[in-house]
């Protein structure tokens, strides 16, 4: 993982079903735990559970990963990013308009 290219944590996750949920954990990181309504919901859930728990640590002090034991899936950090960079110049006037277009009409937001 390199500080400068941007690192993107990928980690050993075991997936359970539990009735009607399935649950992910990491072996490697304490706390990090998600569920989703199938599989492909709770892979994607992995991704932002593991971005969220890798976010607020150096790049280089994150725990090695170990490798996988038997049936655990590989599960790659999800970033999100805006669809396009905003401008330099981001004032009030520039914000206020844009955030009406992501509130309904209840004053909520979408």
């Amino acid at each position: 993982m390199s500080p400068t290219k941007g690192a993107q944590p990928r980690y050993f996750a075991r997936i359970e079903r539990e009735g009607p949920w399935w649950c992910v954990s990491f072996r490697d990181l304490p706390g990090c735990l998600t569920s989703g309504r199938g599989r492909a919901e709770a892979l994607r859930m992995a991704a932002d559970a593991l971005a969220t728990w890798c976010a607020g640590i150096p790049p280089l002090r994150l725990p090695r990963p170990t490798g996988p034991a038997a049936g655990e899936v590989l599960v790659t950090a999800r970033f999100n990013r805006p669809p396009h960079p905003l401008p330099p110049a981001c004032g009030t006037r520039f914000l206020a308009p844009l955030a009406a277009r992501w509130l309904n009409k209840d004053g909520d937001w979408r």
